[in-house]
């Protein structure tokens, strides 16, 4: 972040309040819904990916290294 706009706590603080307050994802739906609005989106259909375990072939651990 640039100097001016204050110290890494000081936005680290900004940012815990905005998260506490709703704000990206009030953002963030407002975004969805000017898109929709200029672009459309169809709603009938959505996908999630992501992965939060580990993967079932990663190899021993051998120390800090894992193979």
């Amino acid at each position: 972040m640039p100097a001016e706009f204050g110290s890494g706590s000081a936005i680290h603080a900004y940012f815990q309040e905005w998260v506490r307050r709703g704000i990206f994802q009030k953002l963030c739906r407002q975004a969805l819904h000017e898109y929709d609005d200029l672009r459309g989106i169809d709603w009938t259909w959505q996908s999630l990916d992501g992965a939060m375990t580990k993967a079932p072939l990663g190899g021993e651990k051998n120390g800090r290294e894992s193979h």
